[in-house]
Formats: structure tokens, C-alpha cells, sequence
């Protein structure tokens, strides 16, 4: 999607002449007949999926002039009725949907059907997700005008309220590239395994044709309270394990996905068969995982169809790792108008999610911590209703309003001691950070599990603030 030089030469006379611009709104002139027509667009939506692509307003008015782009729907808005004129959202998600890098768009209706999240961001961060199965794709449009009126580019439709965007940024599909020869794709994946140092490959034919190879039925639910269940097929992850290495209870086993998640279990978790069996699935019901959520993923399958933590459950695996490093298990308590306590895997999982590195440096000595902002761990005791994760995730947990208006956050070491900070200057800070990693590496002893520091360029350090070792809880005090 480009545009033509003189569209960037308007984008940038106008970025210099009105602020607005930003913020999606459109220049327009009034016509002899009393109706609003274009002088001008510059507003850009980016588009996120099996590939990347942009949306610009100089397109979207040109794909508008035609009668299978254009859509109009009457809506209802505060109780009065609306008309909205846009382009159906189906046809933005069929750019980025598939492997199509070029016009005509192939919508990939069947994958909508499956289900896959979609997150849409404002422009002031404010963002939603939903899950395309919950969505008719025909009951939704992205548009610019209300009432004939323009309004800056939004996302609205027969949805749930809670799902229009005003003001939109970014359209982000949660979806790999597909594989231009599936079979392929699978025939020539490796999945790695590293047991203290050495490295063995294996393609799935070779999984399949192993004596450890089984099948049987598995659920994982998410945080968000959807289960998904299916009959899998794979190999016994202890059993094959064993091969190379004895496994303790204490042991640290390590999955890398293919897009850079970890999570690390202990062998006496994986060993528990009181429910089920851990397997390495790379089939369900039947046929090939795809690339997303294969080509293998970790599964408990048993006779009673046995359901663990969603995020435990790890997707696009590439790399197994034994270390023979003793698994340490670690919590962090969080408490306000919720509590909650935090496990290793689900900081993990978080980690992988929310990743930030900051350079800290204190009475000369400096080293890169990567870790998770703290104040996304805010959103977890600042409301006495939702918390992140636990819900639909198009409500908005994490209450800026509240942390704008002023509270004390105060976080204990385990040997008692404490700081206590302010949550207007924590407020969407990603340079304050709780982190895990050092220098990418794990803590050593003096500071694990959690430390609190921040990046010497803040643009905000917090008063009082202090580089607080062994973090082992947060207490947001009201």
C-alpha cells in the first residue's frame, strides 16, 4: 500500500499545520449542495498478521467509490439511531489474514470461523480483543463518517459496544504466515532437543513412528475462562526425555517457542501422571497442527481428559532444554482490592508477553535487566471487579484513572525491607521494570527472584525509588 508522492508531501504539510492530524481527523470542505466532500486525508492504520500492511485514508476513500467496498449500516448509539458509511472489516482483515501481498484480497473465511483473537488499538493505547468465532464478520465495518458527518477512522458494527474503537491505530490479527506448502512445512520441521549441551533433531514422521508415540483427550483452559478440548496426538514427553537423560524432580526442563516464548517447568510437574500424561502433540483430531498453534505443542491428555492453565501449555515449539539446573519455584503476592498470588510460570508467561530492557546503572556499576513494567502488575489489585486476564479481554483492567489520581505502592523485599512509591509517577512508566533477567541471564542468588530497577534515561523516576533485591510482594495501599 503506498502512496504517491504528493499524498506524503499533504501527510507532512499537514502534520506541521494541525495537531489533529494525529489523531485521525480529516480536512473537508463544504460543497455548493450543503454536503461534506474531502479536501484532504491523512490519517494511517497499521495492519498486523501473516504479514504486514498499512491502511491509509487515500485509500480508503478510493476503495469506498466501489459498491463491494462500501457498506452501510444503521446502528444504535445512546439510544438514537446512527448511519454509518465504511468499508466491510472483513475486507481489512483479508490483507493480512494469508499469504495475499497484493490486491485482489483473499478474506480467509474458514480461519475467521476457527477463531483467532484480533486486538485493535487506539491511537491513546486504548485497546480491545476479541475472538473472530465470537464475531459474525459480516456485522462489523471500519469507518469515517456518522451521520454524514466525518469522525476520525473507527471500528463499530452489530458488536458489543465495548468492541468500537474510536480513533483506530493499529489492527493486529493473532495469526501466522501460512505455509505456501503445508505438507512441506511439515515434512522438513525439526523440533530441537538440548540435553546438557548436546543436540538431537527430530522431524515428526520420526515422533510419530516412535514406541512413545500416543493419543488421547486434552483441555487447556485460558485465563479468560475459554476451554478448548481435542483428541492429541503425540509422544510421552517424560518418556522420550529419558532417552538421553534421568530426570529428578528438581530438574528444569525449558520449551522456546518460535517466536522467542519460554516457559520452564520441574520435572516433578512433568512427571506427575496422577491425572494424565505430558505428551508433545503435533496432531489433533486427527491431522497436522499448523505452524500456529504447531507444529508441536505441550498438551496433558488421559482418560478424563485432563485440562491445565492455558499458559502452561506451550504452542510453536522449537527447542526442549535439560540443563540439569535445579528448578527454582518463586512467587510473587500482590494485594489492593484484589489479591493475588503469582507463580513462577505465570511471571514467565507474562515476561514473554510484556518484555522490557532497561540499562540501569548504580554507583558505577550497570548491566541490561529485562523484566515486566511494574505498572502492569498495578492492574492486577487496582479494581475490586476485573483483573488482567481473568475476563472478556475487550474490558479494560487496568483502571489509569485511579492510578492518575494518586496511591501508594509499596513493595517488600524478603528480608522485610520496603519502599513505597506513587502511582501517578508508575502510571504507564515502561522504565520502571521488575525483572528476572540480568545481562539475559537468570539473577544471581543477591537479587533472585525479582528486582526493582529502572532505565537511567527515564523520562520518570519515581521518587523514593530504590533498587529493591528479592521482591516478594506489592501492596497497592488506597
Amino acid at each position: 500500500m503506498k502512496n504517491t508522492k504528493i499524498q506524503k508531501i499533504i501527510r507532512a504539510i499537514s502534520v506541521l499545520i494541525m495537531l489533529s492530524v494525529f489523531s485521525g481527523s480529516f480536512l473537508y470542505a463544504q460543497n455548493v449542495s450543503g454536503t461534506l466532500k474531502r479536501t484532504g486525508i491523512s490519517w494511517k492504520v497499521l495492519l498486523i498478521g501473516a504479514r504486514k500492511d498499512e491502511i491509509t485514508g487515500s485509500r480508503f476513500t478510493e476503495a469506498l467509490k466501489h459498491a463491494n467496498h462500501r457498506k452501510i449500516m444503521r446502528l444504535e448509539k445512546k439510544g438514537k439511531s446512527v448511519l454509518y458509511v465504511g468499508m466491510p472489516f472483513y475486507q481489512i482483515v483479508a490483507a493480512v489474514d494469508g499469504n495475499d501481498s497484493k490486491h485482489p484480497y483473499k478474506f480467509d473465511r474458514a480461519r475467521w470461523e476457527k477463531g483467532y483473537d484480533i486486538t485493535i488499538t487506539a491511537v491513546d493505547g486504548y485497546s480491545v480483543t476479541f475472538n473472530t468465532k465470537e464475531i459474525n464478520y459480516k456485522d462489523i465495518i471500519l469507518t469515517d463518517t456518522e451521520n454524514g458527518k466525518n469522525i476520525p477512522i473507527s471500528v463499530v458494527g452489530n458488536i458489543p459496544k465495548s468492541l468500537w474503537v474510536k480513533n483506530v491505530a493499529e489492527i493486529e490479527l493473532a495469526v501466522s504466515r501460512l505455509a505456501a506448502n503445508s505438507g512441506n512445512a511439515v515434512k522438513n520441521f525439526k523440533l530441537l532437543f538440548s540435553i546438557n549441551g548436546t543436540e538431537h533433531s527430530y522431524s515428526l514422521q520420526q515422533l510419530e513412528k516412535s514406541p512413545y508415540y500416543i493419543e488421547g483427550e486434552g483441555s487447556f483452559t485460558t485465563s479468560a475462562g475459554t476451554k478448548y478440548s481435542g483428541l492429541y496426538s503425540g509422544v510421552k514427553l517424560t518418556d522420550f526425555l529419558k532417552q538421553f537423560v534421568k530426570l529428578k524432580g528438581s530438574s528444569t526442563i525449558v520449551f522456546t517457542a518460535m517466536d522467542g516464548y519460554e516457559m520452564s517447568y520441574s520435572g516433578k510437574q512433568l512427571l506427575d501422571t496422577s491425572n494424565g500424561v505430558w505428551i508433545l502433540a503435533f496432531k489433533e483430531n486427527g491431522k497436522y497442527l499448523p505452524k500456529d498453534p504447531g507444529y508441536v505443542r505441550t498438551i496433558k491428555v488421559g482418560k478424563d481428559n485432563p485440562n491445565i492453565e492455558g499458559h502452561l501449555s506451550v504452542r510453536m515449539i522449537k527447542k526442549i532444554s535439560v540443563k540439569g539446573e535445579v528448578y527454582k519455584d518463586f512467587s510473587l503476592r500482590v494485594e489492593g482490592d484484589k489479591n493475588f498470588t503469582l507463580d513462577r510460570q505465570t511471571l514467565q508467561s507474562g515476561l514473554s508477553c510484556h518484555k522490557k530492557t532497561v540499562f540501569f546503572e548504580r554507583k558505577g556499576k550497570s548491566a541490561h535487566y529485562t523484566g515486566i513494567p511494574l505498572w502492569r502488575f498495578l492492574a492486577y489489585s487496582d479494581d475490586p471487579k476485573y483483573a488482567p486476564h481473568m475476563q472478556d479481554p475487550s474490558i479494560k483492567t487496568y483502571m489509569e484513572t485511579r492510578a492518575l489520581k494518586g496511591y501508594k505502592v509499596k513493595l517488600t523485599a524478603m528480608d522485610g525491607y520496603s519502599i513505597t512509591l506513587n502511582s501517578r509517577e508508575l502510571n504507564k512508566n515502561d522504565d520502571v521494570i521488575l525483572a528476572m533477567l540480568k545481562n539475559g541471564k537468570e539473577l544471581p542468588n543477591n537479587e533472585w527472584p525479582l528486582i526493582l530497577v529502572w532505565d537511567k534515561n527515564a523520562k520518570v523516576i519515581p521518587q523514593g525509588i530504590k533498587p529493591i533485591r528479592q521482591v516478594k510482594s506489592i501492596k497497592l495501599i488506597f
